[in-house]
């Protein structure tokens, strides 16, 4: 996986909470399968391929830590829409400061950094 279509994926991932908080069925999201961060295509990458290519490099022990967090983070959106609470939950997916938002900027910008090391 190249960085360019981690930080795609990233955003898509993302978005996928947002349609979910919308109401679409087809992006509905299990709290418990959020949680783990090895199921997505960034984490199934940094987990293995991206482990052989970066472990040692300085920002990826760091991307492992946030992008657990985010994926943490994502688990409590998906239990609040599953539990109906749609408007908390699209406040937490709105609000910049949020854990939430705070751990998918810092997931892109450490993936940033890494390509721009990687160059």
């Amino acid at each position: 996986m190249d960085f360019a279509d981690a930080i795609k994926s990233h955003a898509s991932w993302k978005n996928r909470l947002v349609n979910f908080a919308r109401g679409s069925m087809l992006d509905r999201i299990q709290p418990e399968i959020a949680a783990k961060d090895d199921r997505c295509p960034i984490g199934q990458w940094l987990h293995n391929e991206g482990k052989a290519e970066l472990a040692g490099q300085r920002y990826y022990d760091e991307l492992l830590m946030v992008h657990a967090a985010f994926h943490l983070e994502a688990a409590a959106i998906a239990r609040l829409l599953q539990d109906g609470q749609t408007a908390q939950a699209k406040h937490v997916l709105e609000d910049a400061q949020s854990p939430f938002n705070q751990a998918s900027s810092k997931v892109v910008a450490l993936l940033t950094r890494l390509k721009d090391r990687s160059r």
